[in-house]
């Protein structure tokens, strides 16, 4: 491992984890990084595995560095992991028709990971300051940027977080990937927010139980777990459902389901299974829909 000139390598520790999707990684290793800069990890099984170095110096880190190796029953001697800063965040917080929204210290910027196996934690959450700008530091790995509140209002903040762009290009559902010492970025917020609601029929059971509403995009890119247009509604006793603060959009789907449980929502192929039988969907800024749906 190299640090940079005047930082000190014992600060350091390296992560090793196997690179296994189905299992959203296993972590083998943690351990110190010597004084001159070396570390031995042993004992490990022929596959895929990432490298993670990160500096401990201090509450969070300063340098990162990662890498992808192919363990196939040999000896790896010769890695080497370049240690570099992490990348800074800046933008500012602006309304559906671009005017600029004042910050608060209630306001707040935080990124989450996008990889669950990755080891290094993201950025800690930073406020946004009174003219609406904002800066995050330390970003090491992909992650999705949001925007919320902490303020200690019982019907939430008087915006909702609708999107982030980053040039001309929609980043809302897509990672920020750290690129060179800095990415500009634009949060954007409605301050009229959207509203789905009306009723579900369905043939009532023994136990009780009721269906559940799903509203996804289109947009088969944007169905994971960190996406904010993928929500689920129950419908109460007489059938009636709202989602508030759904970010506009004219290209939802939208679909009444029995006997579904948000755990339903990530296992693979639901998803797809429900576009089959969906709606399509409009929802523009500030509009209350009111539909009525037969549950599947």
């Amino acid at each position: 491992m190299r640090p940079p000139a005047g930082v000190d390598p014992a600060t350091f520790s390296v992560g090793i984890s196997e690179v296994a999707p189905e299992r959203l990684g296993m972590s083998v290793s943690m351990q110190r990084v010597g004084a001159d800069g070396r570390f031995t990890v042993s004992r490990l099984p022929p596959g895929r595995y990432r490298l993670q170095v990160r500096d401990q110096g201090g509450p969070s880190a300063r340098f990162f560095a990662i890498a992808h190796v192919d363990i196939r029953g040999e000896n790896l001697d010769d890695v080497t992991l370049e240690l570099r800063p992490g990348t800074t965040v800046t933008g500012r917080v602006v309304t559906t028709t671009g005017e600029p929204v004042p910050g608060s210290p209630a306001m707040r910027v935080q990124v989450n990971r996008a990889e669950a196996d990755m080891m290094v934690p993201g950025p800690m959450p930073v406020a946004v300051n009174a003219d609406g700008t904002f800066r995050v530091d330390g970003l090491f790995a992909k992650g999705h940027i949001r925007l919320f509140d902490t303020g200690p209002s019982a019907n939430g903040p008087a915006w909702t977080f609708v999107g982030a762009r980053m040039g001309d290009r929609d980043i809302t559902d897509v990672p920020l990937e750290p690129e060179g010492e800095s990415m500009q970025v634009m949060l954007v917020v409605s301050t009229r927010p959207a509203e789905v609601k009306g009723v579900v029929k369905w043939a009532a059971t023994p136990d009780g139980a009721r269906p559940r509403v799903v509203v996804f995009p289109e947009d088969e890119a944007r169905w994971h777990p960190q996406s904010i247009a993928v929500r689920v509604a129950p419908a109460g006793e007489d059938g009636r459902f709202s989602m508030r603060r759904l970010p506009p959009g004219d290209r939802y789907l939208v679909v009444a389901v029995e006997r579904f449980t948000q755990g339903d929502l990530w296992t693979p192929g639901t998803l797809a299974a429900l576009k089959r039988a969906a709606v399509p969907l409009r929802v523009d800024e500030g509009s209350v829909v009111d539909l009525t749906l037969t549950a599947i």
